[in-house]
């Protein structure tokens, strides 16, 4: 998670900041209100729903690992 957030989003904000945007960073972004004069912050709404959409994606990956786990 560490490399992510410090290596990851950085490298994708550089190349493209529109992309950016639709990741967890940029979605932070929206939500703490940061404002912009060089670049497009996308709306609270927006931010929430991004961090939704993240989320409910980790768990469902975290419940598939689960259900092939070996529980024995």
């Amino acid at each position: 998670m560490l490399l992510w957030t410090y290596l990851a989003e950085p490298f994708v904000a550089r190349l493209s900041y529109t992309a950016y945007t639709l990741l967890p960073g940029g979605a932070r972004e929206a939500l703490l209100r940061h404002a912009s004069a060089h670049h497009h912050i996308p709306s609270m709404p927006t931010g929430t729903l991004v961090l939704v959409a993240f989320t409910l994606l980790v768990a469902a990956i975290a419940l598939a690992t689960v259900r092939r786990a070996d529980l024995a």
